[in-house]
């Protein structure tokens, strides 16, 4: 439990290649994944909006979902930083919800103001309210320090993370890659 954030409940690799990381987990006994072909996301990066083009795999470990995550394209974004100090790849974030996450960095912005946003992401119909933000300590270098990542618990995130939680919890090693719609 993070005393300012809550429960982490998802670990966020950013790595050079998926299919390579997707291999290796499943080797370790980890799955089933479920993929996400590459996929167009609304981000800004700083106060500027880019077109991300993201490919994933998320699977679940316990308590706490694992994205596998690469970024397709060249827009400028804290993915790209990471990957750029850290070409191997690697933990990027731990993700925690916040019912509100503009709300949830108010309550953060104190007068010592512990956190900076880095970069938001669009997870719903509207590109002018991103509800999926990055944070990383003031001061701390951009990558490869750890961000974390503020979501909201939408119907569908609560969803996702509830199929994909199931499916680790009961699975006999058959299917292991599932490709999302």
């Amino acid at each position: 439990m993070n005393r300012l954030f809550g429960p982490v409940v998802q670990l966020g690799y950013v790595l050079p290649d998926v299919e390579e990381a997707l291999d290796n987990y499943l080797a370790a006994g980890f799955g089933p994944f479920f993929r996400m072909a590459p996929t167009t996301l609304v981000s800004y990066y700083g106060d500027v909006r880019h077109d991300l083009v993201l490919s994933a795999a998320f699977s679940f470990a316990g308590s706490q979902q694992i994205e596998l995550l690469h970024q397709d394209n060249d827009a400028p974004s804290i993915y790209r930083d990471f990957l750029e100090r850290t070409p191997r790849g690697g933990l990027h974030h731990l993700a925690m919800w916040a019912d509100d996450v503009w709300e949830k960095v108010d309550q953060l912005n104190t007068p010592e103001k512990r956190f900076e946003v880095v970069q938001q992401n669009v997870l719903g119909p509207d590109p002018e309210r991103p509800n999926e933000l990055y944070l990383a300590p003031v001061g701390a270098t951009r990558a490869p320090a750890l961000t974390v990542q503020i979501m909201e618990p939408t119907e569908g995130n609560l969803g996702f993370f509830a199929l994909t939680r199931q499916a680790a919890e009961n699975w006999d090693g058959s299917d292991p890659i599932r490709d999302l719609p």
